[in-house]
């Protein structure tokens, strides 16, 4: 007899409106700060250039929350004798074979309960499972495994970092020394620039290989990087917006 399992919504959509809830705060903060930094005659363009982006902001947060529980609330997990089968509304997305299972790794992550089930050829990867405990036991039970802790031992921060950084330490050694001779662009400002963009070249080329897809480094790359590219953006702006006459 084939048994359903589904993924908790409940709990995701509750971490879901949070999150979105943190990007909102942290970004009005952003503007009422902004706003408060900049002359009075400047504060009406200003508004007109951000007040348009923060609506963008808030339809994509929206749009997106939809989404993600629209896609969670559609997919589920079947197991089927020795077979596993995977489905996407009412479609099947993807069916496995038990029996040549090779390992079973559970976790956390991101306070989500997680399984890795992993053959010769391939791994699947099972995040927020309602009754995971009765998943994991059954598949257990088929493959005669015994279910491991993922060995997720990876920081962010490590050796590797220290090349893509050194040119950031030179920097800052730089602007300590001419610090008192008021050169143009050679300032505290330009040097967090810098920095900024030694760390965005460390994470997408010193963290994340392929042969880690399952490490809490890789997974969080892409925000990592969201997250460094909009401080980028707002760095650039705010450090030439007066050479390009802006504000």
């Amino acid at each position: 007899m084939e048994k359903y399992y589904r993924y908790n919504v409940k709990k995701f959509k509750s971490k879901l409106q949070m999150r979105f809830s943190v990007v909102l705060v942290l970004f009005s903060v952003f503007l009422i700060w902004n706003f408060l930094q900049i002359p009075d005659a400047d504060r009406k363009e200003f508004l007109t250039l951000f007040l348009p982006m923060s609506a963008l902001l808030g339809l994509f947060l929206y749009r997106s929350f939809k989404r993600q529980i629209a896609m969670l609330e559609d997919v589920s997990v079947s197991i089927d004798g020795r077979i596993l089968r995977q489905y996407n509304k009412t479609e099947e997305a993807g069916e496995y074979d038990l029996a040549g299972l090779e390992k079973i790794f559970t976790d956390t992550y991101r306070s989500y309960p997680r399984v890795i089930l992993e053959w010769d050829d391939r791994a699947l990867s099972f995040v927020n499972l309602e009754n995971v405990e009765l998943f994991v036991a059954e598949i257990q039970n088929i493959t005669k495994l015994e279910p491991e802790v993922f060995p997720n031992t990876e920081s962010i921060i490590s050796l590797r970092a220290i090349p893509y950084l050194a040119p950031s330490v030179i920097y800052f050694c730089v602007v300590l020394y001419f610090e008192s001779k008021a050169i143009q662009y050679l300032n505290w400002e330009t040097f967090f620039l810098f920095l900024n963009m030694n760390l965005i070249i460390y994470v997408l080329y010193g963290t994340g290989k392929d042969a880690e897809k399952y490490s809490e480094v890789y997974q969080n790359r892409r925000k990592i990087l969201f997250v460094l590219l909009v401080i980028f953006i707002y760095q650039v702006f705010t450090q030439f917006s007066s050479s390009l006459g802006l504000f």
